[in-house]
């Protein structure tokens, strides 16, 4: 079991948890996520990009986006920047939050294990998730995870975001 945190702030037991990999030749069946990876794709021409234009991305995204700080010496994952809808989703400002303070150690653990494989590979990572709660609460959502580059060329952020059409909550 793990722990999400649902809009009241309290925590919800997730008594399921599913993560199903998926193609990127896909992506068009998801188009503001196709939106963003063609942004992304543009800005990585000559080494995977380092940052991302907002302006390049389709608006519908900016509620949905979250912007991870990735580290390896220790290793972690807090969030710099999220969009309205999981900010007020979670109830509460995430800025600095990490995955331990939403998810039971083991599904935190997961989530910073598929942020360290998208910044090992260097390569874009679609991927469907769902939550069930013990309340019979559901969370279902398609992702789309984008490793970013610093200054030295070493990925210390992941960009994420949520196919809006593909969100569902319960």
């Amino acid at each position: 079991m793990s722990m999400l945190l649902s809009a009241s702030r309290q925590p919800t037991t997730v008594l399921k948890a599913n993560h199903t990999p998926l193609d990127l030749a896909n992506i068009g069946r998801y188009p503001a996520l196709a939106g963003v990876y063609e942004a992304w794709r543009g800005a990585s021409r000559e080494d995977l990009a380092n940052r991302l234009d907002p302006l390049e991305l389709p608006p519908r995204v900016f509620p949905y986006v979250m912007l991870l700080d990735l580290s390896v010496d220790p290793v972690g994952l807090r969030i710099r920047l999220a969009g309205d809808f999981v900010r007020e989703k979670h109830g509460r400002k995430v800025v600095g939050l990490t995955p331990y303070d939403f998810f039971a150690p083991d599904q935190a653990d997961r989530v910073i294990e598929t942020a360290l494989e998208v910044a090992g590979r260097r390569e874009a990572d679609l991927a469907h998730r769902s939550y069930v709660g013990i309340q019979d609460d559901f969370w279902s959502y398609t992702r789309l995870m984008l490793p970013l580059s610093g200054p030295d060329g070493r990925v210390d952020r992941i960009f994420k975001v949520v196919e809006p059409k593909s969100l569902i909550l319960t």
